[in-house]
C-alpha cells in the first residue's frame, strides 16, 4: 500500500492530516472522524486536499517522536494521533 497524506480544511482552518492510499480512503477516514465528533462539523467550504511536503514532514516528525509513525490514520489538530477509528485501521483506509 502506498501511503499518501491528505489535509482536511474546515473553511480556511486546517483541522487534520489523514493517511490513506487514495482520496476516497481519506474521505472515509474524515467521515469516521466526523461520526465520532473528533472533527468539527464539516461545512460546504470544507475540503480534503493532498498535503504539502512541509505538512507531511511536520506531522511525521511528531508521529515518530510518539512512536506511531507507521500506524496512524489521522492527526487531529492540535496534536492527537488516531491509530484506529471505529473499524478502520491503516490496512483498510
Amino acid at each position: 500500500m502506498t501511503r499518501n497524506f491528505w489535509t482536511v480544511f474546515n473553511g480556511h482552518r486546517l483541522v487534520a492530516v489523514v493517511s490513506a492510499e487514495r482520496i476516497d480512503g481519506a474521505r472515509k477516514i474524515v467521515a469516521a472522524l466526523e461520526r465520532r465528533n473528533d472533527l468539527p462539523a464539516m461545512t460546504q467550504d470544507s475540503r480534503v486536499l493532498p498535503a504539502t511536503k512541509r505538512q507531511i514532514n511536520k506531522v511525521l516528525r511528531q508521529a515518530e517522536s510518539m512512536g506511531v509513525d507507521n500506524q496512524f490514520l489521522a492527526f487531529i489538530m492540535p496534536g492527537v494521533f488516531m491509530t484506529v477509528i471505529g473499524g478502520l485501521h491503516q490496512q483498510t483506509a
